[in-house]
């Protein structure tokens, strides 16, 4: 947003707010938030919830979670809870998840997948994987496919590729990176062609991540060429990695310049 259209949404979003728009401290708060003027955010959002706004809540707790202010976060998502905000038990069971506080993060994680958030399914997933109960992890990472998540398959994929169940992983990560078009489902089946030596494979699928803007494509090609010996295209795609500051690139492009390259 340039300077003029801020200055011009500011103007009307203030005027709405002294005519009682709640809609307007919250949305005058996402500018102020996009801009980092934290403060008068915060103002706002608190301005909304005292007129009982679900999005004042979420923008709040948003913000809250940003700034790793746990016990602010805690404050108004229990707040919010009571109210039945379905985003504000998945936040703090999140919060909870940061914090290892695990018992916590499954009670409230569990409390949102129960009232239907699709994202807590993957969120217990994720607290299920690091504590290493891989048939729990699978099971919600399931249902969450099933309602039509976009991100569990990519995760499943890597979950089933950790497990050594590689025939699945390739299944799942297919799924994530040519029918959600997720970057994470491209690299890592790029990833498990390059060490199946499946080359013109992972290729391709270093390429469609490539042409979704992703850094580590480009970096992850110059490693499988320099594996094949293509010494010239590695260098090609290691230099362009350097240019969008990829930290690997740089002694990618050393151990190529040893090479005479």
């Amino acid at each position: 947003m340039g300077k003029g259209d801020f200055k011009t949404a500011e103007k009307y979003y203030k005027k709405a707010i002294n005519e009682g728009s709640v809609d307007a401290m919250v949305n005058l708060g996402t500018i102020y938030t996009s801009q980092l003027n934290i403060n008068e955010a915060e103002k706002l959002y608190l301005k909304a919830i005292e007129n009982n706004s679900d999005d004042g809540y979420n923008h709040l707790l948003l913000l809250y979670y940003g700034q790793g202010k746990v016990e602010l976060l805690e404050k108004y998502a229990k707040v919010a809870i009571e109210k039945g905000n379905v985003f504000a038990m998945n936040t703090l069971g999140m919060m909870y998840l940061m914090e290892e506080k695990y018992d916590l993060a499954e009670k409230y994680l569990k409390m949102a997948e129960f009232n239907g958030d699709v994202d807590a399914l993957n969120n217990l997933a994720t607290l299920y994987i690091g504590q290493e109960k891989y048939d729990l992890a699978e099971k919600y990472l399931k249902q969450a496919i099933e309602k039509g998540s976009t991100a569990a398959a990519g995760d499943l994929g890597f979950l089933c590729g950790e497990t050594g169940r590689f025939d699945l992983s390739e299944k799942y990560l297919k799924q994530s990176a040519d029918i959600d078009n997720k970057i994470d489902g491209m690299l890592n089946l790029a990833f498990i062609y390059k060490d199946q030596k499946k080359y013109d494979l992972a290729e391709e699928y270093l390429k469609k991540a490539i042409a979704n803007d992703s850094v580590e494509g480009l970096y992850g090609l110059s490693v499988l060429f320099k594996e094949q010996g293509k010494y010239k295209d590695a260098k090609y795609y290691a230099n362009l990695a350097l240019k969008k500051n990829h930290p690997k690139a740089e002694n990618m492009l050393n151990e190529l310049k040893e090479l005479d390259y």
